[in-house]
């Protein structure tokens, strides 16, 4: 008899066999969940609960290993079921919420903490559906209830307006049909005595990041296909063809004038520079230049009044100022303490910025984002707010457009891509390095009860980390200021 199949598999062996073999035969070699990963978990529960909260008559199936049997009693009664568990030849579900309808109907209603209804979760569903119907049940029609992202909390989270309910019946009957074959495949798969050899390609991270792609992705040397810029379903074509390094391509293929860049730097081993394009960059600069970095946090559940779900909102920056090139720099930063809406208190440290001067940002798209979310928070600051968003310029210009490309960069003009090549300065040693971990950290220590030592290290980190950002965008114009003058 072969293994179960429950909707976390299913689900992987719809990504992937190898993964769904893995996660089966051999879950030790799987890393383990991840503190963000397991965050996002942790949100789908919390949504799960406010969910809940619409049906006040539910009844919660026991979290033991009596859940079927329980599940049938409630069943029997005719009650709402949350966390509901059927099985049904060797497939098994727990279905979020399910609800009596007329005389021996149910619905299906799946709980999500997105914000939309997404191709996955209706493959979820319709499995669902398979094994509660094969479990005996007349199943009506399916829904999906999700986040309202437009839902602005005033008081208590309220259930009605934070959420929004979708009828996904005909989109689930598109791959009810299809539900039966996919398990007789996953159940061979199971059983195979090796992991199944899957190429890499979109499947790698869609619809979910697999667990599985640094094993996978081993065997591709340095400066392979999958990094030249922008190259599209290119870069599968060419692993099918066993082209692995950059350096291999085929003279053939069409490339883009960047993607010619990148190969010419990685071929000669040192950055190309375009001396003239970085002059006019930095001389677009009006001083003094505030180097402005934001760090924000975007959870499901808005954590105070004015806010809405996965809103951007700022509990940190740090600015660095410069005057004029290669003088001394003046550093000012804020951060956030409190549960209580800290937009007025933030915006009141942001006006160090000055009311001349160029405001600079690394992929200013996010800081425009980030002022917009705090003229919502604050309504009598917008204007002042949208004067300062109209000053940004962005320091990846001279990156994006390959004015500078260094081969380690890999590809990639993201600022921890390019501060390093460019300074020498690194987050590697750091114990908050990326953002979203800054943004989780301060977010586990400062709106759910944590012990005061653990804050204020995290508090520290935080300050570290985000000086780096800005620190770091002085260092690199100030080498792109040497490189354009050599």
């Amino acid at each position: 008899m072969g293994s179960t199949i429950s909707k976390s598999k299913y689900m992987n062996g719809l990504q992937c066999s190898r993964l769904l073999w893995f996660v089966v035969n051999s879950p030790e070699e799987l890393p383990t969940i991840e503190e963000d990963k397991q965050f996002i978990f942790d949100q789908g529960h919390e949504v799960g609960d406010y969910a809940k909260k619409l049906f006040p008559k539910g009844v919660e199936v026991p979290h033991d290993s009596n859940f079927i049997e329980a599940t049938r009693k409630f069943v029997s009664q005719r009650d709402t079921i949350f966390e509901g568990a059927f099985s049904y030849k060797g497939t098994f579900a727990k279905v979020d919420i399910l609800k009596p309808v007329n005389k021996d109907e149910w619905d299906i209603i799946e709980v999500k903490s997105s914000t939309q209804v997404k191709d996955e979760h209706i493959e979820d569903v319709a499995f669902q559906r398979s094994v509660v119907e094969g479990a005996g049940l007349k199943v009506r029609q399916c829904h999906q209830i999700y986040v309202n992202n437009e839902y602005v909390r005033d008081g208590d989270i309220d259930p009605r307006g934070f959420l929004s309910e979708e009828n996904i019946t005909d989109q689930v009957a598109e791959k009810l049909g299809h539900v039966k074959d996919n398990i007789i495949r996953m159940q061979k798969v199971i059983a195979l005595e090796k992991p199944p050899t899957m190429s890499i390609g979109p499947r790698c991270s869609t619809p979910y990041d697999c667990p599985l792609s640094e094993k996978c992705w081993s065997f591709l040397p340095e400066h392979n296909v999958t990094e030249l810029y922008y190259f599209g379903q290119k870069k599968y074509e060419m692993l099918n063809k066993d082209i692995l390094s950059i350096k291999d391509l085929p003279s053939g293929v069409k490339l883009s004038d960047k993607q010619r860049i990148q190969i010419a730097a990685i071929k000669s081993g040192k950055p190309l520079i375009d001396k003239e394009s970085i002059k006019r960059f930095l001389k677009s600069l009006e001083y003094p230049v505030y180097c402005l970095d934001f760090e924000t946090l975007g959870v499901a559940v808005p954590p105070f009044d004015k806010a809405r779900p996965y809103q951007k909102i700022p509990f940190q920056f740090s600015i660095h100022v410069t005057q004029k090139m290669n003088l001394d720099v003046e550093s000012h930063s804020f951060l956030a303490d409190g549960r209580k809406n800290f937009a007025p208190e933030l915006i009141k440290a942001l006006k160090v910025i000055g009311p001349t001067g160029t405001v600079l940002a690394y992929n200013m798209s996010f800081e425009k984002q980030v002022l917009k979310a705090l003229a919502e928070l604050s309504p009598k600051d917008a204007n002042w707010l949208e004067s300062i968003s109209d000053r940004l310029r962005d320091l990846i210009e001279p990156f994006r457009a390959f004015s500078y490309y260094h081969p380690a960069q890999h590809g990639s003009m993201s600022l921890k891509a390019v501060l390093p090549v460019l300074t020498g300065k690194s987050y590697k040693e750091m114990d908050i390095g990326e953002g979203g971990m800054a943004s989780l950290k301060y977010y586990l220590t400062h709106f759910r009860d944590s012990a005061k030592e653990e804050k204020e290290k995290v508090r520290n980190d935080l300050l570290e980390y985000c000086k780096l950002d800005t620190e770091g965008m002085v260092a690199i114009l100030r080498k792109l200021e040497d490189v354009s003058k050599q």
